[in-house]
């Protein structure tokens, strides 16, 4: 299946300005070759239930953020959290959100085991060298917890195991005007 390049957000502001900061420092990550920027859950009824799914918002529609079997790995944004608003006078916020990956392991490298603590690490040394971002939790091919209830049907994210790893860093992001 493949996947929609992400949106372009021409001016950023607020949280989607501080994915795109984040997003090019991930850059210096090689195997990390694509890097969306936020991601919508939308809700596609059915006859039994509501179903929700990661969409991007491309071309004023909504396209379905699914696997790439061409790329090594791809990264969104999900901002599900409410906002906070830090008490400095300064009109500052603060939000969780998460970071998802998605890598495709054999494009990656040639390993004969499944090294997701790897890919960890080096997504991690580059999230604790930004001053306005604070790991706060961290799951990896643990879909309930890395997609968050999302119905991954048709998507390709139900087989979400080897030769595929799923990661999810929850980050607290300060934006707006603060003091770091």
């Amino acid at each position: 299946m493949r996947y929609h390049e992400a949106n372009e957000i021409y001016l950023p502001t607020g949280i989607d300005k501080r994915f795109d900061e984040i997003n090019k420092e991930l850059e210096v990550i090689d195997w990390l070759t694509v890097r969306h920027g936020r991601a919508w859950r939308v809700s596609e009824s059915s006859t039994k239930q509501n179903k929700q799914k990661f969409k991007l918002l491309t071309d004023g529609d909504f396209l379905t953020l699914a696997k790439d079997d061409d790329v090594s790995a791809f990264s969104f944004w999900v901002a599900d959290d409410f906002e906070t608003v830090i008490e400095n006078g300064q009109g500052g916020y603060e939000r969780e959100v998460g970071l998802v990956v998605v890598a495709n392991l054999p494009r990656i490298g040639k390993k004969d085991y499944i090294y997701t603590e790897e890919l960890k690490q080096e997504v991690m040394s580059v999230l604790t060298t930004i001053p306005f971002c604070d790991v706060t939790r961290y799951y990896d091919n643990d879909t309930k917890r890395v997609f968050g209830g999302v119905n991954l049907e048709n998507t390709g994210f139900e087989l979400t195991v080897f030769p595929f790893a799923t990661l999810r860093f929850n980050i607290k992001i300060k934006y707006g005007n603060y003091c770091v």
